[in-house]
């Protein structure tokens, strides 16, 4: 069995005990009765690997009830996948919450957005290449209007976005969302707060431009991990304010700190990739964040956010993993894929807690955020397909840098074979 399916089959294994035992503890009988029958439950379904685990090539949603362990198990009959490869046109930003919001309303046209990178700035008929297609909000950029204007060591351009959380765009880790929008902190240079001792790759022989690149892409990944912890901190008082047990509290505050963690090595990883020190700014949106109102809200979050974007997430740092080859990032992408897997684990235990204190409307609730899921990951990889196979700098993978193609396929991927059958057995037995 080689590293990657160590891996994913391990993590499947891992998110069905945590869905079973926190099940078990809240009363369950763990019969697997419940609404959804087994599909995906047992030691079978997390040593099956490969295409049977979810279901065959059947979509983890997207298009049927079934998908989520409603009336059929962890496959369904359809989906809006099928085999569908995934494509992508973003040039930096990997990582693994893709379809965890769900893009809701329209989006906008002609507003100002900015990307880190040190001036001069790319015009706008260029920014694509150099900054990708997504903004910090988790927009993707459908036209770049003009620009650039260069404001605090950032580039901004006039763009017509989509709605928040679009399926094509991830945020690394557990976001933090306020309002609807994943939030982080602007980032700046000159800054060694963040930086963790030690985590120095080999830049000899890279040029200043995939120097540069690397830079961009690996503290955007920070500035994301940095707003994990945040989003730790909302759901440890979420936790608080509906009475869930310790053992949930304390491992939502670990995670927090594992964060913090991985937040210090992606900006000591960026500071050597482009000869500077980068670290957060502030985060004022944490000023006005919103307690989830009731057992369901939580619920649905946590499996958009966790159980969908911090698998993913753990998934997709594994493939970077296999993918690098300097020793320091792969020894940081190894410990990034291990603590985002039990982060993962955790909300599963949390859903399942919730769905066993308030019962079938937060069972209901938790489905539908995991179809929406599904299903937006799934239209993201068939709007990708039509832009065509993008080629990948084999430089960049040597520092655990996947292009949106790859990192969208192993979404799309874990998806199938990872959340839809931990999902399944979630939803069919947590009671």
């Amino acid at each position: 069995m080689n590293e990657r399916l160590a891996f994913r089959t391990g993590l499947l294994r891992q998110l069905l005990v945590a869905s079973a035992v926190a099940s078990a503890a809240c009363g369950d009988s763990g019969s697997g009765s419940g609404t959804g029958g087994g599909g995906g439950g047992g030691e079978s379904a997390a040593g099956g690997g490969g295409e049977s685990a979810a279901g065959g090539e059947t979509a983890a949603g997207g298009g049927g009830e079934s998908a989520a362990g409603g009336q059929g198990g962890a496959g369904g009959q359809g989906g809006a996948g099928g085999q569908m490869a995934a494509g992508g046109s973003n040039a930096g930003g990997q990582g693994g919450m893709a379809g965890a919001g769900g893009s809701s309303g329209s989006g906008m046209n002609d507003v100002e957005r900015c990307f880190f990178g040190a001036p001069p700035c790319p015009p706008a008929a260029e920014a694509v290449n150099v900054f990708g297609s997504c903004t910090d909000q988790l927009e993707l950029v459908t036209e770049w209007i003009s620009g650039p204007t260069e404001v605090n060591g950032t580039c901004c351009y006039q763009v017509n976005v989509s709605a928040p959380n679009a399926g094509e765009c991830a945020a690394i880790g557990r976001p933090f969302m306020v309002e609807n929008q994943a939030r982080v902190a602007s980032l700046r240079t000159g800054d060694r707060r963040w930086e963790a001792a030690g985590l120095t790759p080999v830049v000899a022989g890279l040029t200043p431009e995939l120097r540069a690149q690397l830079g961009r892409e690996w503290a955007h990944d920070a500035a994301y991990e940095h707003a994990s912890i945040a989003s730790f901190g909302k759901l440890a008082l979420e936790l608080l304010v509906f009475g869930a047990p310790a053992d949930l509290i304390e491992r939502t505050h670990r995670a927090a700190a594992d964060e913090i963690r991985h937040a210090q090595a992606g900006f000591a990883l960026a500071s050597s990739y482009l000869g500077q020190p980068v670290g957060p700014s502030t985060l004022p949106e944490a000023a006005r964040l919103v307690l989830a109102g009731s057992l369901e809200e939580l619920a649905a979050a946590a499996v958009r956010e966790g159980c969908c974007g911090e698998t993913l997430a753990a998934l997709v740092a594994d493939a970077q993993r296999d993918a690098a080859s300097d020793p320091v990032v792969r020894e940081v992408l190894t410990q990034i894929a291990a603590e985002e897997a039990e982060h993962a684990a955790l909300s599963y235990s949390v859903v399942a807690w919730a769905i066993a204190t308030g019962g079938e409307s937060v069972r209901t609730a938790a489905h539908r955020a995991f179809i929406e899921s599904a299903h937006n990951l799934e239209q993201a990889c068939a709007n990708a397909e039509q832009n065509g196979p993008v080629s990948q700098n084999e430089t960049l993978r040597a520092h655990g840098r996947l292009s949106a193609q790859e990192a969208l396929r192993e979404r799309l991927r874990g998806m199938r074979e990872v959340v839809a059958p931990a999902m399944a057995q979630l939803l069919g037995e947590a009671s």
